[in-house]
């Protein structure tokens, strides 16, 4: 058809196409301007992440990462060598000092305390005693020496106490008074022969009284025994007081005893007698001292006039004019074979 022969739109048909076309134009921008961009933001872009908040978690329990810890057993305490009682009463002793006063003596090896009691017409010494070891409980002779010669071998009990350093000394059985029973000091057997009832200190510390009629050496040396001493009466045995009222010397006199409270410690005691102060005391009274103090063996040593005590260094009991051929005493160190330095 030719474009000659057609006719124009009528002027309605072209406003009609022209609103058409604006309209379809303001749907077009409002699509891309307001429609688009709200659906993109819900979208947004991430540019950096935030750290997480981290939910908290429990600290293992030492089982979840690692053994157990299985609680060390203790090391068991060391058992005491035979002889050694620093274990048993350590309180006693110091670290190496040494204490000294009137009435005690203390050291690492030794220690000793010292009371005089008066107590009516009675005047009595007491040394309580602890040894760290053994072999601090000594005994010495006149003159430095054993000697079955009798009474004629002995000296001033308290020139023997001295030339030994003794830090406390008591009178002996007199083994020199008489030519049998036995004598085993510082663990040497000197004499055998029976006589009457016997001491004796073995290396574990403990002490026995052994009856007459129960005395037999071979016991003695099988057990090793420390000391030995013959002498009497027994005075306690097993924590029992013996009855000495039928003994000959039963009656009061001047005494020395020896008594053990347990392995260890031990107690030496020195009644006066034939003074103003003090009558002596019986066989029977002496038992129930010893008894009193905590004895549970002790026994009697030399009496009358050669019953003495030594004590810082000097006689704390009366002076006699009688002499003793042996002695027992503490001892603050020890050289084998010989003195007390």
């Amino acid at each position: 058809m030719n474009r000659k022969n057609s006719e124009p739109l009528p002027i309605w048909a072209v406003i009609l196409l022209d609103a058409f076309a604006v309209t379809l134009g303001l749907l077009v921008f409002a699509l891309f301007h307001h429609v688009l961009p709200r659906e993109a933001e819900l979208e947004p872009l991430v540019l950096t992440s935030p750290t997480p908040t981290a939910e908290p978690v429990a600290e293992p329990l030492p089982s979840e990462t690692e053994e157990p810890e299985i609680e060390a057993t203790p090391e068991p305490e060391p058992e005491p060598e035979i002889g050694d009682f620093s274990l048993s009463f350590p309180e006693q002793f110091t670290d190496g000092e040494i204490i000294c006063t009137k009435n005690e003596y203390r050291s690492a090896n030794v220690c000793v305390r010292y009371m005089s009691v008066q107590k009516g017409f009675l005047l009595y010494h007491v040394a309580d005693i602890y040894v760290r070891r053994l072999e601090y409980f000594r005994t010495a002779f006149a003159h430095g020496e054993f000697r079955n010669e009798g009474m004629s071998y002995s000296e001033p009990f308290e020139t023997i106490a001295s030339d030994n350093d003794a830090v406390v000394a008591i009178s002996g059985d007199y083994y020199g008074g008489r030519l049998e029973g036995v004598v085993i000091r510082n663990g040497v057997l000197y004499r055998e022969t029976p006589n009457e009832a016997v001491c004796a200190i073995f290396p574990d510390g403990r002490m026995e009284c052994i009856s007459a009629e129960d005395y037999d050496v071979q016991y003695l040396v099988d057990n090793s025994a420390w000391q030995a001493w013959a002498f009497g009466p027994i005075l306690v045995k097993d924590g029992v007081a013996i009855d000495n009222s039928k003994n000959s010397i039963f009656r009061k006199n001047p005494r020395s005893a020896l008594g053990c409270i347990e392995p260890g410690h031990y107690c030496f005691v020195q009644v006066e007698g034939r003074i103003k102060e003090s009558g002596g005391i019986t066989l029977n009274d002496l038992s129930e001292l010893m008894l009193s103090l905590g004895c549970v063996q002790a026994y009697n040593l030399d009496g009358g006039e050669s019953s003495y005590i030594y004590w810082n260094g000097q006689l704390a009991s009366t002076k006699f004019n009688r002499q003793s051929s042996d002695i027992i005493y503490i001892a603050d160190g020890f050289v084998e074979g010989g003195k007390e330095s």
